[in-house]
Parts: structure tokens; sequence; C-alpha cells
């Protein structure tokens, strides 16, 4: 399988098979003049694969083995039964940029607009190709509102005078327009 500059081998975790990929990426290499990057180059194999045939395939064929954080294209190659683990970079990303914000005095158009455009966008190009979990997209809710409500003083506590879902609605009814995360997740993956 190719995708722009980058090809997927499928095969069965046999050293026979092995010896097969050595010879087509062989016959690769003179026919096109490139050669295979080794240090980017890596072998992912399922759960019920020996460690011994894994040490021994990376070995023959002088790939390094994929970790389980290992990620293509800026996504998790594996997604382990714990999403909220596997998914929490998308919330650990927002947070610092709302933290980056934060020391901004901006007016609440300013603010409005940030949100709109960066905040609620970072996610989606992970959002594109998963499904991510409620309890994410709800903390990403509650981290934009509370920038939103958020105090110029830092010591006190913020009033939130409208809840997030309020905020969701359209400005016509009187909402803020901000997207509701979960119902663009799905949106996203229906398209």
């Amino acid at each position: 399988m190719f995708f722009a500059d980058d090809c997927f081998i499928f095969s069965k975790a046999s050293t026979e098979y092995a010896n097969t990929i050595q010879t087509m990426l062989g016959v690769f290499e003179k026919a096109s003049g490139q050669l295979v990057n080794i240090d980017k180059s890596t072998v992912f194999s399922s759960k019920n694969t020996c460690n011994y045939l894994k040490n021994d395939l990376c070995s023959q064929l002088g790939f390094k083995e994929a970790g389980d954080n290992s990620t293509y294209l800026g996504l998790p190659s594996f997604i382990s039964r714990k999403k909220s683990v596997t998914f929490g970079y998308v919330k650990d990303r927002l947070k610092e940029r709302l933290q980056g914000w934060g020391k901004k005095n901006l007016s609440r158009a300013g603010n409005e607009i940030l949100l709109k455009s960066s905040a609620q966008t970072l996610p989606n190009y992970t959002m594109n190709v998963f499904l991510i979990p409620v309890n994410i997209c709800n903390e990403l809710e509650k981290d934009m509102c509370k920038y939103w409500w958020r105090s110029n003083s830092s010591n006190q506590k913020s009033i939130h005078w409208m809840s997030w879902e309020r905020m969701s609605e359209r400005k016509g009814v009187g909402g803020m327009g901000f997207r509701n995360i979960r119902d663009l997740n799905i949106a996203l993956l229906g398209k």
C-alpha cells in the first residue's frame, strides 16, 4: 500500500517473507536509484507474534520495531484499550495553547476569535480519523469554557455565567456559536 512517498508492506511474520521483502526492496533500490531509509523504517507486528520472531525479523531487515507510542503523520499508530490515554495528547496541546493565550490581555471578541479559529480546530485532524472518547471531548469543552470565563486576576475564581451547552447554540437563539466537540467529531467522521 502506498501513501505519498511512504510504503506499507503486509506479510506473514516469517523469515521466508522477510527474505522476499529484502529482495523486493533491493529490486526497488536498483530500479529507482533511491535507497530505503533504514532509520525511518519500522516493523509492526500483531500481539500474537512471538518476541523471538519479532527480534529475528527486525534484525534480518535491519528495521526497528514500532513501539506502542509510535505515530504516523502525527496520529497514533496503535490504539490501546485506554483511549483516554491514547488521545490525551489532544487535550495536552489545547491546554498548552490556552495557557499561552491566558497571558495576553484580549477583549471578549479577541478571545472568541481565538477559541473559534484555533482552539476548536486543533483536534480536527485527529477527529477526521478517530472517534475521540466522550470524556476527552468534555474535557476539551471544559478547558475552553474555563478560558472563556477566566477572570483577569489570577487569584480569583471565575464565575461561569452560562453553560457550554448554552454557549454552543447559534448566536440567533442566544448562544455564542461555539461548536459541540462530540457532534463535530461525528460529523467529521461521517463525511
